[in-house]
């Protein structure tokens, strides 16, 4: 049940910034700084702490180790 909330959290949260975007053009800044506008960061956080939470998802990730710490150094190089 949990995970559909932080789901329907990390969906909101875009739909939140265009709604804001289209209604108050002169405020743009208030997409960037007001919490609800944010919230799918925080969840996505908070998403992965709950599912490591769990032990067969904790040993799915050590196992996937190398392969994940590559995709990590690809997206890396990319944002560089």
């Amino acid at each position: 049940m949990l995970p559909y909330v932080f789901a329907l959290g990390i969906v909101a949260a875009p739909n939140l910034r265009i709604v804001l975007l289209v209604r108050h053009p002169q405020a743009p800044v208030a997409v960037f700084v007001l919490l609800p506008c944010r919230m799918d960061t925080l969840v996505l956080g908070v998403l992965a702490a709950y599912f490591l939470y769990h032990q067969r998802v904790r040993d799915l990730v050590v196992s996937l180790r190398r392969t994940l710490w590559v995709s990590f150094s690809f997206l890396a190089i990319g944002l560089g």
